[in-house]
């Protein structure tokens, strides 16, 4: 019995290895790669830009190569508003940041608030995609509130023993009054210029520098909001984000005098004395406030949530939204109010 049962439990092993087996086909890598491409479209447009810019690339096949950026420089783009159009041009390393796009000046076709526009993208191979969006109106004006606050930066252990490390942090936030009776979306984008004040009798010249202050909201880095019907009309606030922090041979004023830090950190007594207009020669905070519409609003919101992610297998898929017809990307318009305040 023992020797039927075995025979017969290797019957049904078999028989299942060779079905197994038997719906195994092979697919040409070829064709899958040609099938799974697309274009990808990306544009956003503003009133107060001077400039229409839109990338126009192919999307990765899935038995692509990873982290490829197939550009397409022989499409024609054209953005119209239902009575005239504009052609795009093709610039590679436009304005020398890399990055390959078609554009045309806004002096030649003006963005209008309320206007809806169509952008239509042909290759020379018969790919086709479009898309449309409307101007929103302009953002309120925002208010800035400035503030600063001591604190730790863990410590250190030397020959002396264990030394406390401080720093101030100089933080900005950001409010205004939402645009009630309907549903709006916003972003808060931010850039900090500064130029370090040199040491005493020295005479280095500190270099301008330039750094992105970001504001993250919920759990997005992207500094998008959106309003809700318990706070149509009402005041809205970004959350408090960090636009500078003095670092290695910053000059503070202690009560021995002027000198200079060293790194990793302050005391906590120097770290109080610290004061802005001391420790800059310039600083400019520029706050750009967009009022943006709502496709604009998900696709940012996806990708921050996308990145934040990572390569975490536990997290849960981000997909991107798109509302290009033939293809994928965003086609989005934005309006922007910028307050710039000159930091001493």
């Amino acid at each position: 019995m023992k020797l039927i049962a075995s025979f017969l439990l290797f019957a049904c092993l078999s028989f299942l290895l060779f079905s197994c087996d038997s719906l195994r086909n092979e697919v040409d890598p070829d064709r899958i790669n040609k099938g799974a491409e697309k274009l990808v479209v990306v544009g956003f447009i503003s009133p107060q830009d001077s400039v229409l810019a839109v990338q126009v690339s192919l999307s990765v096949p899935v038995l692509g190569q990873a982290n490829t950026i197939r550009d397409v420089s022989d499409a024609t783009v054209t953005i119209s508003n239902g009575t005239r159009f504009v052609a795009l041009r093709y610039a590679a390393n436009f304005n020398k940041q890399g990055v390959n796009l078609y554009w045309a000046a806004t002096r030649d076709f003006p963005v209008v608030v309320g206007q809806t526009y169509i952008l239509t993208v042909e290759t020379s191979n018969g790919q086709k995609a479009t898309s449309q969006c409307t101007v929103p109106a302009r953002a309120p004006m925002p208010e800035l509130l400035l503030d600063s606050a001591v604190v730790s930066r863990g410590y250190t252990v030397g020959a002396n023993g264990r030394q406390d490390n401080y720093t101030k942090e100089y933080t900005v936030r950001v409010r205004w009054f939402d645009l009630g009776g309907q549903r709006n979306f916003y972003r808060v984008a931010g850039l900090f210029q500064y130029q370090a004040t040199p040491p005493a009798n020295s005479t280095a010249v500190n270099t301008v520098i330039t750094q992105t202050v970001s504001f993250n909201d919920d759990f997005s880095n992207s500094g998008t909001k959106a309003d809700s019907p318990s706070t149509d009309g009402g005041l809205l606030s970004s959350r408090e984000s960090v636009f500078y922090q003095p670092t290695q041979n910053t000059i503070i004023s202690g009560p021995t005098g002027t000198t200079i830090a060293n790194q990793p950190g302050f005391s906590q007594a120097d770290a109080s004395q610290l004061q802005l207009g001391k420790l800059l020669r310039f600083g400019e905070l520029t706050i750009s406030l967009l009022h943006t519409d709502e496709t604009y609003y998900r696709y940012h919101d996806a990708i921050s949530r996308q990145q934040d992610a990572g390569d975490n297998p536990f997290a849960e898929p981000v997909q991107i939204p798109t509302n290009i017809t033939g293809g994928l990307g965003c086609f989005a318009g934005y309006n922007r109010s910028v307050v710039v305040l000159r930091v001493k």
